[in-house]
């Protein structure tokens, strides 16, 4: 489940967003994603070691922003793998702040919102709507059995045009 949250670039290098990043630490709810919009920021690591911290202490799984991690190398020996954009050292503190926290937030063209399902893997990130989450994964199961059939069929020597015949375009 996706754990939303929403960010922007800070132009007052004196500003402190601790207040807000403290309390949407300790929203962090057990078995979610973090979900990010960086709104854009390109000079810092918007996540990072707080929210490892947090994830221990919640059982958050993942992580996923369209912007910057700091601590890359220890979050995933914490056992908190991000998908992100980029990788800086640069603290956020006073170059991007935490506006809110469980809304919908658009990342490129998809919005997430609290409770969406979010499937990553090597390949990407896929977003499924909380309301057609069983939907869209009993379908998947079936394309699943499918492509398993075709490859199985493949391996025993049938060529691909009869396998395609049988299974269709996956």
């Amino acid at each position: 489940m996706a754990f939303t949250g929403q960010g922007y670039p800070c132009a007052d290098s004196a500003h402190d967003d601790t207040q807000t990043r403290l309390k949407m630490l300790d929203s962090i709810a057990p078995g979610t994603v973090s979900v990010w919009s960086s709104g854009g920021s390109m000079d810092c690591g918007a996540l990072g070691r707080d929210h490892v911290h947090s994830g221990e202490a919640a059982r958050m799984h993942r992580c996923v922003i369209d912007g910057g991690v700091r601590d890359v190398r220890f979050c995933k020996r914490h056992g908190l793998p991000c998908v992100r954009k980029f990788k800086c050292s640069a603290s956020s503190l006073g170059r991007w702040d935490i506006i809110d926290f469980q809304i919908p937030i658009k990342i490129g063209n998809t919005v997430v919102h609290p409770g969406d399902f979010v499937f990553g893997d090597t390949d990407g990130v896929v977003i499924i709507p909380k309301d057609v989450t069983m939907e869209v994964l009993v379908a998947a199961e079936g394309i699943f059995e499918r492509e398993s059939g075709m490859r199985e069929e493949l391996r025993r020597g049938v060529s691909v045009k009869d396998a395609y015949a049988k299974y269709g375009s996956l």
